[in-house]
């Protein structure tokens, strides 16, 4: 997540959907009077802000990303899988205290089924309404002025440059699960049995029909 005093806008950084890029990409640009949330950190709420820092943050430009979550979900495992690599050795020490929070080890959940992977990180009571809502909403009212779509990430990520005062923005891919994997990743409908997509549309079942995705 980020926070920009200077430009005033607020970056919500879901899971697995680009936003270390982003994150990347406008931190050169912020000056001492801004915040960044970053490693195990990054993943903050909307709600969680606002109780933070007051409403009166919901005045500030706030964007995010939003991913099909099949492929949000699937990106997610291959991650977990990507990090127990030995040359992200390092990273796992330094977020050891943050991932014990998952209830799994990292080593736990790279050992997982996808399927048995979705029960243990997703199906969880704060999903109810959707990762988009649980990250991106006060109540059932969301608060982005605007949402970048994955699929069209550059394109989305200029007119919010745009919108915050911000020109020649470079966009660079990274932490991407085809970099972090040598072995690389296949589609995602590929690794999905009947019930764990059928999992995942009943826990983002308001993701879908709001961005009208498809498996």
């Amino acid at each position: 997540m980020i926070v920009s005093k200077a430009n005033r806008f607020v970056f919500v950084h879901m899971p697995r959907t680009g936003g270390t890029a982003v994150t990347k990409a406008l931190k050169s640009y912020l000056s001492d009077q801004d915040t960044i949330w970053e490693y195990m950190h990054k993943h903050r709420t909307i709600t969680k802000l606002a109780q933070e820092r007051g409403k009166c943050i919901l005045n500030y430009y706030c964007f995010t990303i939003m991913r099909n979550p099949w492929e949000m979900i699937h990106s997610d495992w291959y991650y977990a899988k990507a990090m127990m690599l030995p040359q992200h050795k390092e990273w796992r020490e330094k977020n050891q205290p943050k991932l014990a929070e998952w209830g799994k080890t990292l080593e736990e959940h790279s050992k997982l089924s996808l399927l048995d992977f979705i029960i243990a990180k997703y199906r969880k009571p704060w999903y109810k309404n959707g990762i988009f809502n649980y990250y991106c909403s006060i109540g059932p009212v969301h608060m982005m002025n605007y949402i970048i779509h994955h699929e069209r990430m550059n394109k989305d990520f200029e007119t919010v440059c745009e919108a915050i005062g911000l020109g020649g923005v470079e966009l660079k891919v990274v932490n991407s699960t085809k970099k972090l994997n040598s072995e690389g990743r296949p589609p995602y409908q590929e690794d999905y049995s009947d019930e764990a997509r059928l999992l995942v549309e009943s826990i983002c079942k308001q993701d879908i029909e709001k961005f009208n995705y498809e498996f």
